[in-house]
């Protein structure tokens, strides 16, 4: 059984990793790390270099925060999910498609009203399509 976290570095990724980390301990689950990133627009040579950076210091920061976990005695898997075609929401639940969790956990940015109606919000579509249960996280408000 598995707990499914999208993780970034900033503080709502953070905070949602942190509780996905007490969720898988408190119920015995494996929890599984999902850092998704959003792919070049464009094909030029610039931002393929610039991307294929990016994805390495990616891959680097996933292996580290694995070791992390492991250290930690987690049961985990931190994963790098490319994506320049799908919209966040559909990449992370296609990830929860091939893993079937019985979680997800979600880290929430603070915005207003308008601020989502103008912006969308990954996480009411993940709400919405996921069919598991879901847990947003806020992260502190020291922290952002």
């Amino acid at each position: 059984m598995t707990i499914l976290v999208r993780y970034s570095e900033r503080p709502e990724g953070k905070a949602a990793l942190e509780r996905a980390i007490e969720e898988a301990r408190s119920r015995g689950m494996r929890l599984h790390v999902v850092d998704l990133l959003r792919g070049p627009d464009r094909d030029s040579e610039s931002q393929l270099k610039s991307w294929d950076q990016t994805l390495r210091q990616a891959r680097e920061r996933a292996a580290g925060l694995q070791e992390r976990l492991s250290e930690q005695g987690l049961a985990a898997y931190v994963e790098v999910v490319p994506n320049r075609s799908e919209e966040p929401a559909e990449a992370l639940l296609g990830v929860a498609r091939r893993l079937e969790p019985e979680m997800i956990v979600l880290g929430l940015r603070r915005r207003s009203p308008v601020g989502k109606l103008v912006m969308g919000s990954m996480a009411q579509d993940v709400l919405l399509g996921a069919e598991c249960a879901v847990l947003a996280v806020k992260a502190p408000e020291d922290a952002e």
